[in-house]
């Protein structure tokens, strides 16, 4: 299986900060950007609330196309399966290490899965500090999550604000 690619990482190639995300959902392959939808506008907010610019991040998602699926008729997204992930890891290792973040923001279990590893939970590891060879992860609740949910959503903004400290005062 190749990696189809519709909605590349974005932000500055020398980020001190990199966010990833799951998968681009149909507004993001519309405008071809990750994170311009519902949870890019929740993340966007946040981020302003502890003081990152997002243009100061590079943002990107484990796959770069969107999985979706026939429900009743109607396309919905879905989680990313193993293969798809698998075939879409060069291209993630590639943006990571051409990037070299100090602190690699992992939005949601499944970029926790992608790059730390199926034996994490993030239930038990969010807001912690990760290392997994040379990088440092910081894993948090996928902005979409944070959305539903008053006691993610206080979990994400502290987690990020943890992250600008992170990475530095200057994001």
């Amino acid at each position: 299986m190749r990696c189809k690619i519709q909605v590349r990482g974005e932000g500055p190639k020398n980020a001190k900060l990199m966010l990833v995300g799951e998968a681009p959902g149909r507004q993001e392959v519309e405008q071809k950007r990750p994170f311009v939808g519902r949870a890019g506008r929740f993340l966007n907010k946040t981020l302003t609330k502890v003081k990152i610019a997002r243009t100061a991040c590079y943002i990107t998602n484990v796959v770069k196309f969107r999985p979706t699926q026939v429900v009743h008729g109607k396309i919905k997204d879905r989680p990313p399966t193993d293969a798809e992930m698998a075939a879409c890891a060069p291209l993630l290792k590639r943006e990571i290490l051409s990037v070299r973040p100090r602190l690699i923001v992992l939005l949601g279990a499944t970029a926790l899965r992608e790059l730390v590893g199926p034996e994490e939970k993030l239930s038990h590891v969010h807001g912690r500090v990760l290392k997994s060879g040379r990088w440092r992860f910081l894993p948090t609740y996928h902005p979409a999550v944070a959305i539903r949910n008053r006691k993610f959503r206080s979990f994400f903004v502290s987690d990020l604000r943890k992250a600008r400290k992170l990475a530095s005062d200057q994001v």
